[in-house]
């Protein structure tokens, strides 16, 4: 058995460091953490980040992390919002001699979207400003974060090529990171990649932030959205081999059998699969620099993770959204190819043309049905946001009909962690491997309530209708209605006799229209002792119609008033059990016809069907000729 690697306690928080382009990121990440992220010879050339650059970054013995330096030029947003996808906080970075710009603003509009609530400001270039200059900067900077999440952060004034300043970043970055959250370590692994590339010798290597669970040498791992298996052979860290990764933590995971063109940025490492989406249930605030209309079913580009994926709006209370909507809109976002989604999710959505960021905010269910347009949908995907875990998966329920646990966690509506709380109450129960809420089992019980009295009205003399008949009738799966049906049997409106369900206040019974002839013909039957007319004969002289002799030849056998033979004969059962009786006092070992027909005193044509009746009824049991009594019948 596998020993799990214990993890040190040690915090690790990753830093975005965001801002305008030529604002100094790069080179206070530089000064941070010795290590140069602009590594491409282009990046180096025209000296801009177009990539996002990642650098180990230790704060003190307890706290260690990364900075992700992001580009700031407008061009590489998508790059940007790749970058600050896995954050824990941000430095966002302003130059003294330029002040607040178009990419700062931007910068902070999708940190806020994303959800970012941690950070420090950092004032770079600082020698390149007088004292009043400073003051002016750092006006200009309160006023751009006032309502957001920087609006009480703490403000350092640097130069990192004078290294000036560098100690207070540090300090106010530890101060802030001691903050973080940790992010989980349970549940499913999920790590979105963002770089991948081939080492000789070793074969791909994926890097990225770890968004939840843990990851050891040696696991399985699934590729998502195209499903792909693979194997962890190394993990490493800024260079550095380790036995296993947490959530939070930069990680280098060298695989087995994939390749680079299959790993590429936006693809996500998981250990469970969960299905690819299509279709997505979302909420979302429009950002303020949003310019342009969006129309109903406009292309728009969806941006989560390190994934990015063209779609279109689906509205349910307008037909377009405009530039200054302040409150929060709930739509859909049916997406062009299929992609890694989870509930929670957070996501920015951006103009292609003209290029804009048009809003963001978090998924709601990744596994989304069509709706009608209006207001009803709207309230829905409310409810679905805001409940509790039992509340949503109430909700979810209802929808969609009681569902097995692993179904409902592989369609990835629901964590198991949020599963198993959301049963920690009355609201979502479980029987078996079905999860079902009240309002599934009311519904059972007053559609079979009602089907039963319809089915009693019309067959009577039946003791009550098969349950599986019943089940393919209602409208969730055969096997959860069985199952809701056995349970439904609890609230005394109806019982279940073996494969049959029956109303608590029915009893199989003559019907008044035909009880008169119905006794006749039973009386005959009486009559007739051992030697009976076919059952179809007796039943028409008595003047029951066809389907009410099918109906009453059924109903005297389940009441064992008559017993089956060949060619339409039917026995008294009375007359049967009492030859039978007479047969075992006479012949108490073993019996042939002969000795039969000798005691009985009648024909073949009767006594061979009456024989083989015996045999049915588990009294006797033909051998070499004769029958054996097997279990001796008793008189009435």
């Amino acid at each position: 058995m596998k020993t799990k690697v214990v993890r040190q306690m040690t915090q690790f928080v990753t830093f975005g460091m965001a801002g305008h382009i030529d604002h100094g990121k790069t080179t206070l990440t530089k000064a941070l953490t010795q290590v140069e992220t602009d590594r491409l010879a282009e990046e180096k050339e025209r000296m801009i980040s177009i990539e996002p650059g990642y650098a180990p970054w230790i704060l003190s013995d307890g706290v260690r992390g990364a900075i992700i330096d992001v580009p700031g030029h407008e061009r590489f947003i998508r790059q940007m919002i790749a970058g600050v996808a896995g954050i824990d906080a941000v430095m966002l970075t302003v130059a003294a001699d330029e002040g607040v710009m178009p990419q700062t603003k931007e910068h902070l509009i999708i940190l806020e979207l994303l959800g970012i609530d941690l950070g420090i400001i950092v004032v770079t270039k600082s020698s390149k400003a007088d004292e009043e200059m400073l003051e002016l900067v750092q006006e200009d900077i309160r006023e751009a974060v006032l309502g957001t999440f920087l609006e009480e952060a703490e403000l350092v004034i640097t130069d990192a090529v004078e290294g000036k300043g560098l100690e207070a970043v540090k300090d106010a970055a530890l101060r802030t990171a001691r903050c973080a959250e940790y992010r989980s370590e349970r549940g499913i692994f999920r790590m979105p990649v963002d770089q991948s590339f081939s080492v000789t010798g070793h074969g791909t290597v994926v890097r990225g932030t770890i968004h939840s669970g843990t990851v050891e040498e040696g696991d399985t791992l699934y590729l998502l959205p195209n499903k792909k298996e693979t194997r962890v052979k190394q993990i490493q860290s800024f260079g550095t081999k380790i036995p296993a990764a947490y959530a939070g933590d930069r990680a280098a995971l060298n695989l087995h059998g994939v390749s680079t063109e299959e790993a590429v940025r936006g693809t996500v490492l998981v250990s469970e699969i969960t299905p690819p989406t299509k279709r997505v249930d979302v909420w979302m605030k429009p950002g303020s620099l949003f310019h342009y209309a969006l129309k109903q079913r406009q292309t728009i580009k969806f941006f989560t993770g390190t994934t990015e994926v063209t779609g279109r709006m689906i509205y349910f209370d307008r037909n377009k959204l405009d530039p200054g909507t302040e409150e929060t809109i709930y739509c859909q976002i049916e997406l062009d190819t299929e992609a890694a989604v989870w509930k929670g999710s957070r996501f920015i959505l951006r103009r292609a043309t003209p290029p804009e960021t048009v809003g963001g905010g978090e998924v709601i269910d990744p596994a989304a049905l069509k709706y009608r347009f209006g207001q009803a949908t709207v309230d829905l995907l409310k409810d679905k946001a805001r409940g509790t875990p039992a509340e949503r998966l109430e909700l979810f329920l209802n929808q969609t009909g009681p569902s097995q646990k692993r179904t409902i966690k592989d369609d990835g509506a629901f964590t198991e962690e949020e599963i198993y709380d959301a049963l920690d109450g009355d609201l979502v129960r479980e029987t078996g491997k079905w999860l079902y809420t009240k309002r599934h089992l009311e519904k059972i019980v007053h559609a079979v309530t009602a089907q039963l009295f319809e089915y009693h009205r019309v067959y009577p003399l039946r003791p009550g209708k098969d349950i599986a008949d019943t089940a393919s009738s209602l409208p969730y799966s055969q096997q959860a209605s069985e199952t809701l049906i056995r349970l439904g049997a609890s609230n005394k409106e109806y019982r279940i006799d073996g494969r049959f369900i029956s109303l608590n206040s029915h009893r199989a019974h003559y019907p008044q229209e035909w009880e008169k002839r119905m006794l006749q013909v039973e009386a005959a039957l009486k009559k007739s002792n051992l030697m009976p007319e076919p059952f179809s004969t007796i039943s028409s002289h008595a003047g029951l119609p066809e389907k009410w002799q099918r109906e009453l030849k059924h109903f005297l056998i389940n009441e064992k008033r008559a017993v089956e033979a060949e060619d339409d004969l039917l026995f008294y059962y009375a007359a049967v059990e009492t030859a039978a009786q007479k047969l075992y006092e006479s012949y108490p070992q073993a019996l042939t016809l002969q000795d039969a027909k000798a005691e009985l005193g009648i024909t073949r044509k009767y006594l061979v069907p009456l024989m083989e009746s015996f045999d049915r009824q588990g009294w006797t049991k033909r051998k070499e000729g004769e029958r054996v009594w097997q279990t001796p019948p008793l008189s009435k």
